[in-house]
């Protein structure tokens, strides 16, 4: 598969092309480009989208290695139309191209930090009034 830049990748999304995050849906949850169509890497071997034949698709992941690892079945699933983004979304953004996020997003990707310390306040204040 050949790579191309976050740039490349634009001008191809504007001629047609569909951009493919393969990132996982807490990875999604933090920021993502809004072009892109969600194909989480492991559900890939299960969903295999529905898409024109002639479409050129563009994998990326948050740098890049995910998707150069995986380059082989990637591109055995959609041969001769698929491209790597050169560092993925990291580069995406670094490059001033626009991304969006969910001001919700915890950083973790489990539960918020805020729910955590409150519950755990809870129980420790529960433990002593019922003592």
């Amino acid at each position: 598969m050949q790579q191309i830049t976050p740039q490349q990748a634009q001008k191809k999304l504007s001629n047609g092309a569909i951009l493919v995050d393969i990132r996982e849906p807490s990875e999604t949850a933090k920021q993502y480009i809004e072009a892109a169509e969600k194909w989480p890497l492991s559900h890939m071997p299960n969903h295999k989208p529905d898409i024109k034949r002639k479409k050129e698709l563009i994998f990326f992941c948050r740098s890049g290695a995910r998707t150069q690892m995986n380059a082989k079945k990637l591109d055995a699933s959609f041969p001769n139309r698929s491209y790597i983004m050169q560092g993925g979304i990291s580069a995406w953004s670094g490059a001033k191209l626009p991304t969006k996020s969910h001001k919700n997003a915890s950083v973790g990707g489990g539960l918020n930090s805020n729910y955590i310390i409150f519950g755990a306040l809870l129980l420790f204040a529960s433990y002593y009034l019922l003592k």
